[in-house]
């Protein structure tokens, strides 16, 4: 009686994923460990050094988006062929457009830019409250936000839209699309949910402990998105029209 329980609680979750495409776990971090490992090891370096600030600006160049984009290309190829041998169909993905599908993205990005700022402002309020050094907020602000010089980001606009689209082709496919899937088949959603919002957070270490947790915010946004739509194209969406927000602005304010 024992062994017939134990064995439905293991049983892989169908609802999220077909049980011949459940992984092992090894099988999981390995992956884990090649769409993700070199740029959390990149992102902890910088964070350990405290040069979030001269990390963002050698990445905001033309050629440092070409690389990364050609890298990402490249991981995504051999996940996407490794997928692809383990009985994966586009299916299996969960990347469904459609107008409707694509619509979603506007409120999402809406409330992802919500949560971030949220969360960002209370860290700071709380963090100012808790030190005694600068009299007045502007002032905390002033020295403890991010620095980064005038002119010191170069990017054309094409590599800039191009590596914006593909990067969020690349983290929803991996992070969403496999992980999540994965996660959510073996343990269930709320799992997953949690599991890889710490897992996108560990390469965005860079962006220092407050930045961080608000990019956490937004992954959670996006997880619960997808928890409820079961639908990556609404993510994808978003996630590009954030980043190229974020990343035109910094262009035109500091280009």
């Amino acid at each position: 009686m024992q062994n017939t329980v134990a064995a439905a609680e293991t049983r892989p979750d169908s609802r999220w994923l077909r049980p011949e495409l459940v992984a092992s776990w090894r099988e999981i971090a390995a992956v884990l460990v090649l769409a993700t490992g070199l740029f959390a090891a990149n992102s902890a370096w910088a964070a350990a050094h405290g040069s979030s600030g001269h990390y963002m600006t050698l990445i905001l160049t033309s050629g440092r988006l070409l690389d990364n984009l050609a890298l990402e290309s490249a991981l995504l190829g051999v996940l996407l062929l490794y997928l692809r041998r383990r009985g994966w169909t586009p299916r299996d993905l969960q990347i469904q457009p459609g107008v409707f599908s694509t619509l979603v993205g506007g409120p999402l990005l809406v409330v992802m830019m919500i949560a971030n700022m949220v969360t960002v402002a209370t860290l700071y309020l709380l963090a100012f409250c808790a030190q005694h050094q600068y009299a007045s907020l502007l002032a905390f602000l002033t020295a403890n936000g991010p620095h980064l010089e005038p002119h010191s980001i170069q990017i054309g606009w094409t590599v800039l839209i191009v590596a914006v689209v593909f990067n969020a082709f690349f983290e929803e496919i991996t992070c969403t699309s496999y992980m999540f899937n994965q996660f959510a088949a073996k343990r269930g959603p709320l799992f997953a949910l949690l599991l890889t919002v710490l897992v996108r957070m560990g390469y965005h270490t860079y962006e220092g402990p407050i930045h961080m947790l608000g990019i956490g915010a937004v992954f959670l946004v996006v997880g619960a998105c997808y928890w409820w739509t079961r639908n990556v194209w609404p993510l994808i969406v978003a996630h590009a029209l954030v980043d190229l927000g974020s990343m035109a602005f910094l262009k035109v304010a500091l280009g």
